[in-house]
């Protein structure tokens, strides 16, 4: 069995017809119906029953479907490892979290290129639930994202933190405050940056535990789309403070939430990775 087999095992059980199944793989149906029954006779059972209406699914096959997103994820995994095996000294794979280069200088990455110029370096910008996925599916070697991780199977470094602000326009009642309570900000117009951001989703998450659910009315991937909005009286903004001294401030005040938590930037990789020389090379680098 392999990853090619049942993919084509997938198609004709979701169409539940090999014609139908050879179209959308691009192949003839005599050479897929063909696989399929080489596939029963490598699992000594039946598949499908074939109809004049189609294939329907036998128990085996049912089975087997349930099974299969499972396996084709674990071939897959483990192809990838092997070509991150055999690349571990040439090739470095990494993924950034949306804003991670406000607060860590993108020039450490722009070093470790010039420094080391016989490591083909990528890197690609993803959500944090996404670096991780393809952290441990061995599509990318190193990660950069905001917050902890849960995940055992990662090694973590500390990089850089910044606490979390309220910038608030002159006039508002919070504008002179030392600081703001998560709670005062129930029933406000507030501004944040997208679900992308992990801000966002920990602003929503603290809000909840305050007992309201956040009135957020706009969201953007830019501070000083924020600013502008915040400028504009239209709401209070929730940035990083590492944000701030790119913004014009005239009229705004940068406040410190209360209950204090902080934009952290996090390194991380598999264990396994850790012992690779690129891996090991750009960890120390930063």
């Amino acid at each position: 069995m392999n990853t090619k087999t049942l993919t084509e095992f997938q198609a004709v059980y979701e169409n539940q017809s090999i014609h139908k199944a050879a179209r959308q793989l691009f192949i003839t149906p005599q050479g897929l119906g063909k696989n399929i029954r080489q596939l029963e006779e490598e699992l000594h059972t039946q598949l499908f029953e074939r109809t004049k209406q189609g294939v329907l699914p036998t128990a085996s096959g049912r089975l087997l479907y349930k099974k299969s997103a499972d396996i084709l994820r674990q071939l897959r995994q483990v192809d990838h490892e092997i070509q991150q095996l055999k690349f571990q000294d040439s090739r470095l794979r990494i993924g950034c979290a949306y804003g991670v280069f406000n607060m860590l200088p993108m020039q450490k990455l722009l070093d470790f290129i010039q420094n080391h110029p016989k490591i083909a370096v990528e890197y690609y910008e993803y959500s944090n639930e996404e670096i991780r996925r393809q952290i441990l599916d061995a599509r990318l070697d190193y990660g950069i994202i905001v917050g902890r991780s849960d995940e055992r199977d990662f090694l973590e470094k500390k990089l850089a933190a910044c606490p979390v602000v309220v910038l608030v326009y002159e006039g508002h009642p919070l504008y002179d405050a030392g600081e703001v309570p998560i709670a005062r900000l129930e029933g406000e117009k507030l501004l944040s940056m997208n679900e992308a951001f992990w801000i966002c989703q920990e602003m929503i998450r603290r809000c909840r535990e305050a007992g309201f659910e956040p009135e957020i009315i706009a969201k953007s991937v830019d501070g000083i789309v924020l600013q502008k909005l915040c400028s504009q009286k239209i709401g209070l903004a929730i940035v990083p403070e590492v944000v701030v001294g790119e913004l014009n401030m005239t009229n705004l005040r940068a406040i410190p939430l209360k209950e204090r938590f902080f934009w952290e930037i996090y390194g991380i990789c598999c264990h396994d990775a850790k012992a690779y020389m690129s891996v090991r090379l750009f960890d120390e680098a930063l």
